[in-house]
């Protein structure tokens, strides 16, 4: 049951919103000011910015901090809400933390309201959008299913949606783990680690340490989904909790993909029905159903829904094949893992690679390994250079690099021949030339429907 003094403690408090962010920070302020939680908001974006982000928030405007961040805004601010995105090094927050000052994310903060719900959680360095709408799509004809967290809605904007269901599915990034305060989840699931974020984290240690944080609460008769396939995964701890394996080869795991066949349990589905196609997904398909069964669908039920799982967009989705060249959209692989198991997915052909974007400094070598089968790679954008260097080092492939991403694609279009894949996999961010990983997959559709017909 929701706990009656929930919002009168909340209202005892004065927090400070630190992340001004469409996704979080700003559906937080609404609902803190619905509730009477008195809050002010810190962003490094300029006043003006901040305006227009908080226009229908009631918040005086001396509660708005705009431009610099430090400490002084702390002042009188007994609990910090911050937004996924904001760095916990921030002097501001470096300095709440010394205070003793608690620090929390959204769904965190509000999970005594949905705790008595069904809850999902999907953590992983790729594939948890997949894998959570999957999951999302084998419990709906069953529940009333809320999706929520890192793929596009927090749980702050959805509260009212949560409130009113019966099943949780929260994605969940590194980002939104890093202050677990008391966060559980009936079943949870870690799809891999692999290096990403180097830039907010010292090591790959750290980075597996927040993925670990999932199932810090976690007691039984809470379940917890390990992938065997993924050393990291495979280690981690996860106490007296009920353990159900995954693993796309592995026989002595409760679920895998031997031979073809998704089976779980007694539960068989030729992997030739899916929809979606890659190793990758056959992984995400196990990981769901499983999960799916922990929440109570019979597994022979989840795995026949996998079936029709179109997949989530711009997610090694085919977009349309044309002169025999199959145009692939893998616009949301942002890690050379991503991109790995893309090319792995495409080993029984030749493959002209896009490769760059906002170059997160991540070592490009796990692509290399699979250059046997590329035919070219074309690099674009911050990123491209280095990555090109790197993939072409040992020579055997054709490499090219265009700054613009439209004439990259175009450049790789000029490159593939029948049979060919055409694959966007970028192994980066969007931000240098395209406002998010969307944009940059419509663009790379537009254009390459333009030049191959």
């Amino acid at each position: 049951m929701i706990p009656a003094d929930f919002w009168a403690a909340l209202r005892a408090e004065r927090f400070l919103v630190v992340g001004a962010s469409e996704l979080t920070g700003v559906p937080a302020a609404r609902l803190f000011a619905r509730m009477g939680v008195p809050f002010s908001v810190s962003d490094a974006a300029p006043r003006e910015v901040l305006d227009a982000r908080l226009a229908g928030v009631p918040v005086g405007r001396g509660d708005v901090h705009a431009g610099p961040q430090d400490p002084s805004q702390l002042r009188g601010v007994t609990q910090i809400l911050v937004a996924p995105g904001v760095p916990r090094a921030i002097p501001l927050l470096a300095e709440a933390r010394a205070r003793g000052v608690p620090i929390w994310s959204d769904y965190d903060l509000l999970h005594p309201l949905y705790a008595h719900k069904r809850v999902a959680a999907v953590t992983g360095t790729d594939g948890k959008t997949t894998t959570t709408t999957l999951l999302a799509h084998l419990v709906a004809p069953d529940a009333r299913v809320v999706v929520a967290g890192n793929m596009g809605r927090s749980v702050a904007a959805a509260l009212s949606e949560i409130l009113a269901s019966d099943v949780v599915v929260i994605e969940l990034s590194s980002f939104m783990l890093e202050d677990v305060k008391r966060f559980r989840a009936d079943v949870s699931a870690v799809l891999n680690v692999a290096e990403d974020h180097v830039d907010r984290y010292p090591s790959i240690v750290e980075y597996e340490a927040t993925k670990r944080a999932i199932v810090r609460y976690a007691r039984r008769p809470d379940v917890f989904v390990r992938n065997l396939d993924d050393d990291r995964v495979a280690r981690i701890e996860a106490g007296d909790l009920e353990v159900r394996t995954v693993s796309l080869d592995r026989a002595d795991a409760h679920a895998h993909a031997r031979g073809g066949t998704i089976t779980i349990g007694d539960a068989r589905l030729s992997a030739d029905r899916l929809t979606v196609r890659g190793l990758h997904h056959r992984s995400d398909v196990l990981v769901a159903a499983s999960m799916a069964v922990a929440i109570g669908v019979p597994a022979p039920v989840a795995v026949e829904r996998a079936a029709s799982f179109p997949g989530v967009p711009h997610r090694f989705q085919l977009a349309f094949e044309a002169g025999g060249v199959a145009v692939i959209d893998d616009s949301k692989a942002t890690s050379v893992q991503a991109v790995k198991r893309a090319l792995e997915s495409l080993a029984d052909r030749h493959v002209v690679l896009i490769v760059g974007g906002r170059d997160k400094g991540l070592d490009p070598s796990p692509i290399a390994a699979e250059r046997g089968h590329l035919r070219a790679v074309v690099g674009y954008g911050e990123a491209g250079a280095r990555l090109l260097a790197a993939i072409a080092a040992e020579g055997g492939v054709d490499a090219r690099y265009v700054a613009d991403f439209d004439d990259a694609v175009e450049a790789a279009c000029a490159l593939a021949r029948p049979g060919d894949a055409l694959l966007l996999s970028p192994a980066c961010t969007s931000f240098d030339q395209h406002a998010d990983y969307v944009a940059r997959g419509h663009a790379f559709r537009r254009v390459a429907r333009r030049c191959l017909g």
